[in-house]
């Protein structure tokens, strides 16, 4: 019986992998934006940047990128993932973080560049923050756009911060206090994987038979 049972569970597992498999395949661009650049808001020692942004649906396998340059070699910041910024903020708020190194360009008024953050995140549906500082090295900007968004229906984004001199906290870049900007859109790039209905119905159909076989 016990036997059974595992080779029950095997073959439901290796279905269940299978829908789940075909979907990884198929990621929905969920945040996008199209060129032109225009400038570049500037992420320093001195100043931070930040972007907000909603998603409606759970997703998994998420990537996430920014145009990050510079005209200098060698610079470098660090990236978070949050669900929230400012005051009050947290190591408990933060879902990633990573160090990056600006992409050089020459010319931050032209140039788009992407680098990759983040990848093979599970994101539930809520509010999120993407920040930006510079702590290890010099001046890096992300660069900016005056084209809308180009969104799936599960995903929206928010304001865009920056955090002056005076209002930064060098020792955690989140909690620093930022104000809503208006030079322009960031460029940055969100990817993800919605698990399919019949993968969810699959692993419940799975749960109900193994319990079924145990009576």
């Amino acid at each position: 019986m016990r036997i059974h049972s595992l080779t029950m569970l095997s073959a439901i597992a290796g279905s269940a992998a299978l829908v789940f498999g075909t979907g990884q395949s198929q990621a929905d661009v969920l945040i996008d934006i199209a060129p032109p650049s225009t400038n570049g808001s500037s992420i320093s020692l001195t100043q931070a940047n930040a972007i907000g942004f909603s998603l409606a649906a759970d997703y998994f396998d998420v990537m996430i990128e920014a145009s990050l340059v510079s005209t200098l070699a060698g610079n470098s910041g660090t990236a978070y993932l949050t669900t929230a910024i400012g005051a009050g903020t947290t190591a408990a708020d933060v879902v990633a973080s990573t160090n990056f190194d600006f992409a050089q360009v020459g010319n931050v008024s032209a140039d788009v560049s992407f680098v990759g953050l983040f990848d093979g995140l599970s994101l539930g549906a809520g509010d999120y923050f993407l920040v930006f500082g510079a702590p290890l090295s010099g001046d890096g900007f992300i660069s900016l756009s005056s084209n809308p968004y180009m969104l799936d229906p599960n995903a929206s984004v928010g304001d865009m911060f920056f955090s002056p001199a005076a209002d930064l906290d060098p020792n955690f870049i989140p909690a620093s206090t930022f104000t809503v900007s208006g030079l322009g859109n960031r460029y940055f790039r969100v990817e993800g994987v919605i698990p399919a209905p019949a993968s969810l119905g699959l692993l419940g159909f799975g749960a109900l038979a193994m319990s079924r076989r145990r009576r």
